[in-house]
């Protein structure tokens, strides 16, 4: 099974597969928080809420304004010095799943199509809030579709999304190359963990904005799946399937680099982008098990 995931037999995804990734989902092991940032994660930002929940946040020094029912008295007792708990604020947990594919998603040249592999992670990610009872919400865009449920509990209607989403024929629908999937009304998302999914590396103006206005109530990750190995083609003619039909191209060592280098300049711009608007960006690369991204997932604290 593990094999079939990494490597589907098709890109296109069916219901059967949806659901085995969903039941997975809700047997993963919670990860132990990695409080270090890998190479892959920049702009880390998280919503703080102060309260005296079930949830342990951290245990510091103790302040004049902290209770005095809340002091680690063994923890005391051994540095010498008071320490006090500090809990994160008990609430109803909330998710919103953010997919735009652009046409270029509907291609890889190992193990699968990124467009597959985020329709997996799709699944895991929504299998495993749905384990947990939490609140979920999605926005999908791919080819010329758009799908918007802020608070759904119809998880059979996710799951066709998820597959519609994977069939080829959404790669012959034009899109645009920039993310421009918010409005007014996603907005204003309050306290919500918002997982964006996407292989676009710039964002509208328009969306710089709602991203910021969002990054201040929400926290958000930002996650790309890149296949690294497609400006490593070999030379040679190759026929790309587009939205006007089949395009024939020329593919030299020159025009490699000058696709890579722009992408990764793109990339770049991104990362920085999203710094600046406080959201934390993850890249993985697409021969990467979407078993193996969920964990991190769950190591970086994205899903419980």
């Amino acid at each position: 099974m593990l094999q079939r995931i990494q490597r589907p037999e098709q890109p296109e995804l069916n219901s059967t597969s949806i659901q085995e990734l969903m039941c997975l989902a809700a047997s993963l092991k919670k990860q132990k928080a990695n409080r270090m940032k890998s190479r892959s994660e920049h702009g880390e930002h998280k919503v703080r809420l102060k309260g005296h929940g079930l949830e342990l946040k951290e245990l510091r020094a103790y302040q004049p304004s902290d209770e005095p029912r809340h002091i680690d008295w063994r923890v005391s007792a051994r540095t010498g010095e008071p320490h006090t708990r500090v809990f994160e604020e008990e609430k109803e947990h909330s998710h919103v799943l953010i997919t735009d594919l652009s046409q270029n998603a509907y291609f890889g040249t190992r193990d699968t199509f990124i467009s597959t592999r985020y329709a997996q992670l799709g699944a895991l990610i929504g299998g495993r809030i749905k384990h947990l009872g939490d609140r979920f919400g999605y926005i999908y865009q791919y080819g010329n579709e758009r799908h918007a449920n802020l608070t759904t509990k119809n998880w059979q209607g996710f799951q066709t999304l998820l597959v519609d989403m994977s069939r080829l024929e959404q790669r012959t629908k034009h899109t645009s190359d920039e993310v421009n999937i918010l409005d007014k009304t996603s907005t204003k998302l309050r306290s919500n963990n918002i997982i964006i999914l996407t292989d676009k590396v710039s964002l509208s103006p328009t969306d710089k904005e709602y991203f910021k206005r969002l990054a201040k109530k929400n926290q958000l990750t930002w996650i790309v799946i890149e296949d690294s190995n497609a400006a490593q083609l070999p030379k040679g003619t190759y026929t790309f399937m587009t939205s006007m039909g089949k395009l024939t191209r020329h593919i030299s060592p020159a025009h490699e680099n000058t696709i890579d280098n722009q992408y990764q300049l793109n990339k770049l711009r991104l990362q920085k982008d999203l710094i600046s608007l406080g959201v934390r960006f993850l890249s993985y690369d697409l021969t990467e098990s979407p078993l193996s991204i969920v964990n991190s997932l769950l190591r970086h604290g994205c899903l419980r």
